[in-house]
């Protein structure tokens, strides 16, 4: 009698190990499908950065002018302008980025 509950015992323990085996692998290709969407969500958010920062750098280059001699003043209001600007873009960049994610993991 206590043999057979032996065997019984250790056959269960196989069964758990197994199903512990089967539920770590479905765990794992889960993850590197995860990692998979990001890497994608990551690859477009670079492409879309980069083609944006073609176009406004293609636009900067048709709107140069050779800069007028600005007093203190304005050139600390035209710093202020272009740190809320740069902000700005980092912001909108920022966005696109969270809205690729949620539409991958739709």
């Amino acid at each position: 009698m206590a043999n057979s509950f032996y065997i019984v015992e250790r056959q269960a323990r196989k069964e758990i190990e197994e199903r512990n085996k089967i539920q770590k692998t479905m765990a794992y290709k889960d993850y590197l499908k995860q990692e998979e969407k990001m890497r994608e969500a990551a690859s477009l958010a670079r492409a879309e950065k980069n083609k944006i920062l073609e176009k406004t750098g293609e636009e900067e280059e048709g709107r140069r002018r050779p800069a007028p001699d600005l007093t203190e003043e304005e050139e600390e209001a035209k710093k202020e302008r272009d740190m809320f600007r740069y902000i700005n873009k980092r912001e909108q960049e920022r966005e696109r980025r969270i809205e690729v994610i949620r539409n991958l993991n739709k």
